[in-house]
């Protein structure tokens, strides 16, 4: 199935990339992370993430971009860390030409043209960091910090469900890129006074 998902990368100029409502770490690691992959590995496409308000906590990661509708009329869009159609943060989704689901939930319901649900996977950043390893694309910081920031949060800092060596093997890749492990702490750790 990575076959197939970059295959689609590469036969399309314009790719947005969507999320859940409410975002946690794991779904803006995974539309940056997904992002910084893309423009790294294939920087003539034009890379849109979009939603709603990002948490301050993980504003370090990437900014929305704004997009009017008719953008969507030739593009691939990605909707990611998303089980059901309803939690899908910008109902645009459904504009694109071409739609590829990436998701680890299991109450996951059927949409879009190419769907990946690994529901067996802890984080849906562990899913992109095994689609980067295996299509042999090149992890920037940028891509890995987002990555890992996703895989640390959704997994409880590896004490939630799921965790395995696929994990931790993930966990080494984006590591093994030289990102700063204590920066990324830092900001997630962050709490606001009336917390």
């Amino acid at each position: 199935m990575f076959n197939e998902i970059l295959e689609k990368i590469k036969e399309f100029d314009t790719i947005i990339i969507h999320r859940h409502l409410r975002p946690d770490g794991d779904c803006i690691g995974s539309q940056f992370g997904l992002k910084y992959l893309i423009e790294e590995n294939f920087p003539e496409k034009t890379v849109y993430a979009v939603g709603d308000k990002i948490p301050d906590y993980l504003s370090f990661i990437g900014e929305n971009n704004e997009i009017s509708a008719d953008v969507y009329k030739e593009a691939l869009v990605f909707v990611l860390d998303t089980s059901i159609k309803s939690r899908i943060c910008d109902e645009r989704y459904a504009l694109g030409k071409y739609i590829i689901k990436i998701d680890h939930h299991d109450d996951s319901e059927d949409f879009g043209n190419i769907m990946c649900v690994k529901n067996e996977e802890p984080a849906n950043c562990q899913i992109l960091t095994e689609f980067a390893v295996e299509s042999n694309l090149k992890i920037n910081e940028k891509a890995a910090m987002a990555l890992y920031t996703g895989l640390i949060t959704d997994t409880g800092r590896s004490q939630f469900r799921g965790v395995s060596q696929k994990t931790f093997n993930a966990a080494g890749v984006l590591v093994n890129t030289g990102i700063d492990v204590d920066k990324i702490y830092a900001y997630i750790n962050l709490k606001d006074i009336n917390s």
